[in-house]
């Protein structure tokens, strides 16, 4: 009985490092409690996360992670979690920043490496990464896990949408919002030499959009 419980121990630690913890697939840092409002003002509750890998919501039942079913994905109208609201749009949930004046939403997805080890003829060897889409990867049920297998890895991207009343803007750089209000080019230096932004921070970006869109 003891050499079966120590043979068990090492397979388990050889599992876990093996394989790392990578998350960077998901949104939130774990799955939360979650409501979900449909289109005819129905509630939905349930343990959620948004995978911007297959940009869709995640169910967590037990040990089990599935999208949400096909009928309340294209009837949803807002997902509540973690005090963020989500706002399907166009069948995406886009995270909604700043709802005034003007709407900011931010798009999260992901762009996913197969990973490979070259070794060079002195035997050392190298990490490279390959960019590849989902659709040359037949079994998709593997990354609604937290943890992507070892072959793939996911660098999450942050696309932002500025909705005003004369049409909507998208970017996804900071040189990209420095060009959409060149005609404040002052207030924005000034703004940028008090306040740190960055892309991958959406509080620090809408805070700069929200105090460029009232000035």
């Amino acid at each position: 009985m003891y050499k079966i419980k120590i043979t068990h121990a090492l397979i388990l630690f050889t599992m876990l490092s093996f394989s790392q913890s990578r998350a960077e697939h998901y949104v939130l840092p774990e799955f939360s409690e979650g409501v979900i409002i449909m289109k005819n003002g129905e509630l939905s509750k349930g343990i959620v996360n948004y995978n911007a890998l297959t940009e869709s919501v995640i169910l967590k039942e037990g040990d089990k992670y599935m999208p949400l079913r096909l009928d309340l994905a294209r009837n949803a109208d807002t997902l509540y979690v973690d005090e963020r609201k989500f706002v399907n749009r166009s069948g995406k949930f886009y995270e909604l920043l700043l709802d005034s004046k003007s709407s900011l939403y931010v798009e999260y997805y992901c762009v996913l490496k197969s990973n490979t080890q070259d070794r060079s003829a002195y035997g050392s060897s190298s990490q490279t990464s390959t960019s590849i889409s989902l659709n040359q990867v037949y079994n998709q049920n593997i990354f609604y896990q937290i943890e992507l297998p070892e072959l793939y890895t996911a660098e999450l991207k942050y696309r932002y949408h500025l909705v005003t009343d004369k049409g909507e803007y998208s970017f996804e750089t900071i040189r990209d919002i420095k060009k959409k209000y060149s005609k404040l080019k002052k207030d924005y230096n000034a703004y940028r030499k008090v306040h740190k932004v960055n892309i991958k921070d959406p509080k620090s970006v809408r805070d700069l959009i929200k105090f460029l869109e009232n000035v």
